[in-house]
C-alpha cells in the first residue's frame, strides 16, 4: 500500500472519530482538524472522500458503539 493511500486512511478514520465522538458535521472540518492531528497539511495531503469517511465512520461506530449503532446511524444520516 502507498503512503499517500495509507495516510488517507488514516485520515479517514480519524474525520470519523471526531464526527463520531464530538458531533462534527461538516466533512470537510472533520478532514482538516484530522489532518491538523496527524502532522498533515490539509492543502498538500490527499484528503478522503466523503464515502470513504462514511465507511470508517460506520466500522468505527460498528466497533466502539456496539448496541447503540443503528440508533446512531438513524440519528447521523438525519443530520446529514
Amino acid at each position: 500500500m502507498k503512503q499517500a493511500e495509507t495516510m488517507r486512511i488514516r485520515l479517514a478514520q480519524a474525520a470519523a472519530r471526531l464526527i463520531h465522538e464530538h458531533g462534527i458535521r461538516d466533512y470537510r472540518l472533520a478532514k482538516e482538524k484530522a489532518a491538523a492531528q496527524l502532522g498533515a497539511d490539509p492543502r498538500t495531503v490527499a484528503l478522503p472522500k466523503n464515502t470513504e469517511i462514511e465507511a470508517a465512520l460506520a466500522e468505527h461506530i460498528r466497533l466502539f458503539a456496539g448496541d447503540a449503532q443503528p440508533q446512531t446511524l438513524r440519528e447521523l444520516r438525519t443530520a446529514a
